[in-house]
């Protein structure tokens, strides 16, 4: 027996019927309706009641702002007033209050239903629970707010670390002043009356001073790195004229042959950057091969979002157990070179300083080659 149309019908509108109330009281979001005239809640699923923990007959009839924590009050007020003159609310950042006194953080969004007349007879409304969005934020905000709190000491601690290195420093000097004089008027008295074994010695005690104070200068160097510095547009073209004047001297007198290519303008620290390259060529030149024609290559290619500037010699090169050392303060990898072992140790902290990375590459043959970054964008 087949059914009739309107048989089919009446099932048809049960099925949409069950649907609906399915699909309204079990919706993840939720839903109620209001009377904008009375304030009163009309109508809610049972998402909102289990949400909330309130019994549905205790929701229906009550007065929508009781319903939302007091602390949001004020945002409710503007959002009923937005609601009343363009008839939509989306979006809106509100606070409601659960049966058990406990925040529940929501986002509104609210349609008006109206009649033929164009006025509203209540309101759609959708709260999308973001408690769990919310919690997150806090944390977020706490976790940030601590390690701002870190980073400020930290920046505190570095600064009264350079304030010592300064202070060191400077208090170093006046006992290594004291003994160059003194040791001045020793050798002026005893000249001619000890042997030479004597001058040797004073001569020792000079150099040792010396030493001394070259390395009490570096240290001071090497803490205010960055200190003073502004960020500017640097030609790193004209820093490596500057720096090859620099090395004039030497490069003539040792035949170093010095092959570069154009290099960028960047955002930096001319002063620092100045001194990363006269280190880098600088050791480039020193390290060289006896009886070997020296040549040191300056380049720099540029990548999407940095610079990456390469210098690479023929020296005598840098055993691979020491790439990682070298880069440390006072790490010195031959006693044959004079030196205070610093100069790599201001290279890492100048391309640092940049943004960038420092590291050194085995050339194949013989020398080493050592690459650096800068960031296009210097924050």
């Amino acid at each position: 027996m087949k059914l009739s149309d309107l048989e089919l019908t009446n099932i048809n509108t049960l099925d949409v019927e069950e649907n609906y109330d399915v699909f309204y009281n079990y919706s993840p979001d939720m839903l109620l309706s209001v009377d904008p005239k009375t304030h009163c809640v009309i109508q809610c699923n049972q998402t909102l009641c289990e949400t909330t923990g309130f019994l549905k007959e205790e929701v229906v009839g009550m007065n929508i702002f009781d319903l939302y924590h007091v602390d949001s009050h004020e945002a409710v007020k503007k959002a009923f007033l937005e609601f009343l003159e363009v008839g939509v609310v989306k979006n809106a950042n509100l606070i409601v209050r659960k049966k058990n006194g406990k925040k529940l953080y929501i986002l509104l969004s609210v349609i008006a239903i109206r009649d033929d007349n164009n006025d509203i007879i209540y309101s759609n409304s959708c709260w999308r629970d973001v408690t769990h969005i919310k919690v997150l934020e806090d944390s977020l905000k706490e976790t940030n707010k601590k390690l701002n709190q870190k980073v400020k000491e930290l920046g505190n601690k570095n600064k009264e670390l350079e304030q010592f290195a300064y202070v060191v420093s400077h208090d170093l000097k006046t006992p290594l002043r004291n003994i160059d004089g003194m040791l001045s008027i020793i050798k002026s008295e005893c000249k001619g009356v000890v042997d030479s074994k004597w001058e040797c010695y004073f001569t020792y005690i000079t150099e040792s001073a010396g030493r001394m104070g070259r390395l009490i200068d570096t240290v001071l160097e090497f803490s205010q790195i960055g200190i003073k510095s502004k960020k500017e547009e640097i030609d790193t073209d004209l820093i490596i004229d500057n720096v090859l004047d620099d090395f004039k001297l030497s490069i003539e007198d040792k035949k170093v042959q010095i092959f570069r290519s154009k290099l960028p303008k960047l955002s930096g620290y001319a002063i620092e950057f100045h001194m990363l390259m006269q280190n880098l060529i600088g050791n480039a030149i020193k390290f060289h091969r006896e009886n070997t024609n020296s040549i040191i290559k300056i380049s720099c290619d540029e990548e999407r979002d940095q610079y990456c500037f390469t210098v690479k010699d023929n020296g005598i090169g840098i055993n691979k157990d020491n790439h990682q050392k070298i880069f440390s303060i006072f790490n010195r990898i031959s006693e044959q070179y004079k030196g205070t072992g610093i100069g790599l140790a201001q290279c890492k902290k100048i391309v640092k300083l940049h943004g960038g990375v420092i590291w050194i590459e085995e050339n194949e043959q013989f020398g080493s080659t050592f690459n650096f970054t800068i960031p296009k964008e210097l924050n």
